[in-house]
């Protein structure tokens, strides 16, 4: 997952982790500007009609899910006008970072939020092989890395 945010004071679009954002929870306002600034930070489309809007906004445990469409679409509402897979996007409720979810990715059945919780939240996976009172005890050896940002860095 690429994480981008929104600095406040400068309202440019960089990676997670740079210095400058204040780390309150963010609002459903704060997400769709994020988002915007996002879509308007890509290349313009060959066909203004296929131009990516936000068409909507949902609050989830996490944050801000905010859906996107085609311009077209949201003229018409028909269904042949929709761009299948666009996917949608996850502003982080504590840190308003952005995460882009594939379309693919049920929000439903909640299948994406455990590589969410380890991948952005840092929060590691349940081990059910491990004893219980044994999670306190550090890993007799780690085969992985935590990452932070872009442009993925070991932390130690």
């Amino acid at each position: 997952m690429r994480s981008m945010r929104l600095h406040r004071d400068t309202g440019a679009l960089q990676p997670s982790g740079v210095a400058g954002y204040g780390g309150d929870v963010v609002s459903r306002e704060w997400a769709v500007k994020v988002v915007e600034a996002h879509l308007a930070s890509r290349p313009p489309q060959a066909d203004p009609d296929r131009t990516l809007v936000v068409v909507g906004t949902e609050e989830y445990r996490f944050g801000w899910f905010v859906y996107i469409q085609c311009v077209r679409w949201v003229r018409t509402r028909s269904h042949r006008d929709l761009l299948a897979g666009p996917g949608y996007f996850l502003v982080d409720g504590l840190d308003g970072s952005l995460h882009h979810m594939n379309a693919s990715a049920n929000r439903i059945s909640g299948s994406w939020i455990q590589d969410y919780l380890e991948e952005v939240r840092g929060v590691p996976h349940p081990d059910p092989l491990r004893p219980r009172g044994a999670e306190t005890s550090p890993p007799a050896f780690s085969a992985r890395h935590r990452v932070t940002g872009p442009n993925p860095e070991p932390v130690r």
